[in-house]
């Protein structure tokens, strides 16, 4: 097992390089997507795997779970169907093709 020393991870060190904290807006929509997504009778992470899973192209999303109980919870997004109503709400908290993550659209 590697070992990593509390004042220098590896990990933290880079996502504080190439990962900014997510623009503010980020947070508004994650507020506006757990009503919907308890709608749905799901979590917002079965939510948003269902819906990432959904997107053409995608086989499969990858999870990395860390515990069993975050495995159990991720492939609950099996059983999530969504309809043209479920889309529609997404649109209204979301607009389709809109990223607002900074290492997306480089701001």
């Amino acid at each position: 097992m590697p070992y990593y020393h509390p004042n220098f991870d590896v990990r933290k060190k880079f996502c504080e390089v190439y990962l900014p904290e997510p623009a503010e807006e980020v947070y508004d929509i994650v507020a506006a997507l757990q009503p919907v997504a308890a709608d749905k009778g799901c979590t917002l992470s079965q939510f948003a795997l269902a819906w990432v899973n959904e997107r053409p192209g995608v086989t499969s999303p990858i999870i990395g779970p860390r515990t069993m109980a975050h495995m159990e919870d991720y492939l609950g997004s099996i059983d999530v169907i969504f309809s043209a109503d479920d889309y529609a709400r997404l649109d209204e908290v979301v607009a389709p093709e809109q990223a607002i993550v900074p290492y997306y659209t480089g701001v």
